[in-house]
C-alpha cells in the first residue's frame, strides 16, 4: 500500500461539510484526553483495523490531542488522527460501518488536514493508503500516490500473527 501526498494549501474548507453534518445531528470536535478510553475501545471493537487503537492512543497522549471525533446523540461514530506514526502524517481515520457514505469521513479528514495546515505544513502524507480508501482520498482532497513509497516507514512494523 503506497503513501499519498496532499497539498494542504489547496484544501476545501472544512466548515461547510461540518455544518451539513450538524444539521443532521452529527458533530465534529477535537477529542479530549478524558475520552481516551472510549475512543480506544471504539477503535478496538467497532473498526476492523485494530492497530488503529495504538495510533489513537498516541494522538490522545499529545496536547492538544491530534484526534478529532464525530458524535451523533453523544455516541462516538468515527475519528481521524494525525501525527501519530510520524510528523506530517495523517491517519488513521475510521467511521463505523453503518455511518459510512454520509460525509462523516470527509468532514473528519478535512478538519484534521486543516489543522495540519494551520500548524504550518504545506503538504501532508497519508500513510499506507490501501486501494479501498485511496479513491476516497483522491476524491475528497486531491491526494496523489507517492511512487516507490511502499512499505515506507511501515517496513519496521512488527508482523502481527505472521
Amino acid at each position: 500500500m503506497p503513501d499519498m501526498l496532499v497539498k494542504l494549501y489547496e484544501l476545501p474548507e472544512p466548515y461547510e461539510a461540518e455544518r451539513a453534518l450538524a444539521a443532521r445531528g452529527v458533530y465534529i470536535k477535537r477529542a479530549l484526553a478524558p475520552d481516551r478510553s472510549e475512543i480506544v475501545r471504539f477503535a478496538y471493537t467497532r473498526i476492523e483495523e485494530t492497530q488503529f487503537a495504538d495510533e489513537v492512543s498516541v494522538a490522545l497522549a499529545q496536547t492538544p490531542a491530534r484526534c478529532y471525533i464525530a458524535e451523533r446523540e453523544g455516541r462516538l461514530i468515527g475519528f481521524s488522527c494525525f501525527e501519530t506514526t510520524a510528523p506530517d502524517f495523517f491517519g488513521p481515520i475510521a467511521v463505523e460501518p453503518p455511518e459510512r457514505g454520509r460525509g462523516v469521513g470527509r468532514a473528519l479528514l478535512l478538519r484534521a488536514l486543516a489543522t495540519m495546515r494551520e500548524m504550518g505544513y504545506g503538504y501532508a502524507i497519508i500513510g499506507w493508503a490501501g486501494e479501498d480508501v485511496a479513491a476516497f482520498y483522491e476524491r475528497c482532497v486531491g491526494a496523489t500516490r507517492i511512487p516507490g513509497s511502499e512499505p515506507g516507514i511501515y517496513a519496521r512494523l512488527v508482523r502481527r500473527g505472521g
